[in-house]
């Protein structure tokens, strides 16, 4: 890893950070919770502006009590905490503030990949993937921004080998291919105008269809159908 390239882009993508979290519509506060301090320190170095981050804490009871002090925009936090853990967490606090967005990110990909998803969180990182040059991190935090879901590089390659990013049955069976192949990529946290260049379409054809499966599928937003799809994917890996 090259620490000099890592060192001298540090501070443009925390400037970049602060502004996408401000101009997102978002509750500009951050709770985080981590089991390692150290890692609670990586994090917070992601944000240029301290009074973003409200609370920092190493248990779940902790980040509970942090939630529901500050009724933060955004939550980010370890799968393990020093007691308790970051899947229960994740539920626990959108029971406390509905609009909360969250990222999860992983130390053990294989077996907590299907709990990542049972949470619905927005966004799902292996801990290996902060401190990649191309800064998923940092793509994870835009997708939240911007209201798409993003799977991880680690978690993808995992995914993929159980064919985790396929359609859920139910959907597949009332949308036409066209369609399907629109919803993967939102499944797979792509921007409107990453699908219209895969699939080579306008990206006015591209929010066209993403009405039309919306109302196919009779939820309102992109975020309400990508949390449909995680569900059923969990519904068919439990069965």
């Amino acid at each position: 890893m090259d620490l000099l390239f890592l060192r001298d882009s540090a501070e443009p993508r925390r400037r970049e950070a602060a502004s996408w979290f401000l101009s997102s519509g978002i509750k500009p506060t951050i709770t985080i919770a981590f089991r390692s301090k150290l890692s609670l320190i990586g994090i917070m170095s992601q944000f240029k502006r301290p009074n973003i981050l409200k609370s920092a804490c190493t248990t779940e009871l902790e980040s509970l009590e942090a939630v529901e002090k500050h009724q933060p925009g955004l939550l980010i936090c370890s799968d393990q905490l020093e007691e308790g853990d970051g899947f229960s967490l994740i539920v626990k606090a959108k029971e406390l503030v509905p609009t909360l967005r969250t990222c999860i990110v992983l130390s053990s990909i294989d077996s907590n990949l299907k709990l990542a998803l049972q949470t619905k969180a927005n966004a799902i990182v292996h801990e290996l993937d902060i401190g990649e040059q191309n800064f998923p991190f940092r793509q994870a935090f835009l997708s939240i921004c911007t209201d798409h879901f993003y799977l991880g590089p680690t978690a993808k390659r995992v995914a993929k080998t159980f064919d985790k990013l396929t359609i859920p049955k139910r959907l597949e069976d009332i949308l036409t291919s066209r369609e399907q192949s629109v919803l993967n990529g939102i499944i797979e946290g792509k921007t409107n105008e990453q699908i219209s260049i895969e699939l080579e379409l306008s990206y006015h054809t591209v929010n066209s269809y993403i009405k039309i499966i919306r109302r196919k599928a009779g939820v309102k937003s992109k975020t309400e159908l990508v949390g449909l799809a995680m569900k059923q994917l969990v519904s068919r890996f439990n069965g």
